[in-house]
């Protein structure tokens, strides 16, 4: 359960470089581009990630960090739909099928909470905002993904 990823801002990915502290796995041990590490974990890079006043955000990942589930489908016509058109298909007819499925990005360790709500589902905004997330996890120790807020880049 060690993190393997590091999600960073290229300034401070810059400043890792310049301080010797990225290492390179060459390119006939992993069979493409050089993939650089950051004392063991994988880097990777993405300026779109959260810098506010001088302060960068970057995120480390265990495996497994984000699960996907599928949610039932609680739809009037339910998770399968058909339209039948009998004068289709050259006379004998075609028949579509429509299947709803909805899935779910989750923190192992989270808990987001609900009743913080204004409508039937969380907006953009509320699922932001962490005073709407509870720590489930025993302790920070078991988390999957944490974020790692930097003052320098």
């Amino acid at each position: 359960d060690k993190f393997k990823t590091i999600w960073m801002h290229s300034k401070q990915m810059k400043a890792l470089k310049l301080a010797d502290l990225i290492d390179y796995v060459p390119p006939s041990e992993q069979g493409g581009p050089l993939i650089p590490y950051y004392m063991g974990l994988r880097a990777v890079i993405d300026d779109d990630i959260p810098v506010a006043a001088g302060v960068y955000t970057a995120f480390m990942f265990k495996d497994k960090a984000i699960l996907w589930n599928e949610l039932p489908v609680n739809s009037e016509g339910g998770p399968l739909e058909f339209d039948r058109k009998p004068r289709q298909g050259h006379g004998g007819g075609v028949t579509e099928m429509v299947a709803r499925r909805h899935f779910v990005a989750h923190v192992p360790g989270t808990r987001f909470l609900d009743a913080s709500t204004a409508g039937e589902f969380a907006t953009d905004a509320e699922l932001a905002l962490a005073a709407n997330w509870d720590r489930t996890a025993s302790s920070v120790k078991h988390m999957t993904f944490i974020a790692l807020k930097t003052t320098e880049a």
